[in-house]
């Protein structure tokens, strides 16, 4: 799989990314031991321009996605790309080639 499909709906209050039957299945044989859920609601209390910030939440929300880690996504997939199921264009496309090893935060 070289472009993993991530759908956006938007709503009043945030945004539903979620992911199609048949792309689970797709990454749980990509990746044996993922445990991909069907979708993820961010909320926002300011509307902004949430578009601009697709890129950084893509970083954040697909390993909550997926179960796989960004490192292990940019192995197999090499864009993301964010789909408005309204819309015959995409809404955003994230390259996952310069994914470099997550760094642990000393807490």
């Amino acid at each position: 799989m070289d472009n993993l499909i991530v759908t956006v709906n938007r709503q009043i209050d945030g945004y539903n990314f979620s992911l199609m039957p048949i792309v689970l299945k797709a990454i749980s044989a990509l990746y044996p031991g993922a445990r991909p859920i069907k979708h993820i609601f961010i909320g926002y209390d300011i509307k902004s321009n949430f578009e601009e910030m697709y890129g950084n939440v893509g970083e954040h929300l697909l390993p909550f996605l997926t179960g796989v880690s960004m490192e292990e996504l940019s192995k197999k997939i090499k864009t993301v790309t964010f789909m408005d199921p309204y819309q015959k264009e995409p809404v955003f496309t994230l390259s996952l080639k310069n994914v470099k090893k997550a760094e642990s935060v000393p807490g």
